[in-house]
């Protein structure tokens, strides 16, 4: 995802990483105590709309830093293995 993207929709890489440890729109919603719909969390994530308040803009950063934390270390390094021939 661009910069621009993120900046043209900045709910979408939010509702993004959210989906992508397993919330759903409707559980979305319900954490943010059903102040939008999960279908308006679906048009967040898909680009098709952005928040109108502010302030569900920033309740939805709010969940994402709580439950979908961006990772901020290195990958692992992979295992080395032995072939037998």
């Amino acid at each position: 995802m661009t910069d621009q993207m993120t900046e043209a929709h900045p709910a979408r890489p939010l509702v993004g990483r959210l989906t992508e440890v397993g919330y759903s729109p409707e559980q979305i919603s319900t954490f943010m105590h059903g102040r939008v719909s999960a279908r308006t969390i679906y048009r967040w994530g898909s680009g098709g709309s952005d928040p109108q308040n502010p302030s569900d803009l920033d309740e939805l950063k709010r969940l994402a830093d709580a439950l979908a934390p961006i990772e901020a270390h290195e990958p692992a390094p992979l295992p080395s293995v032995e072939l037998p021939f």
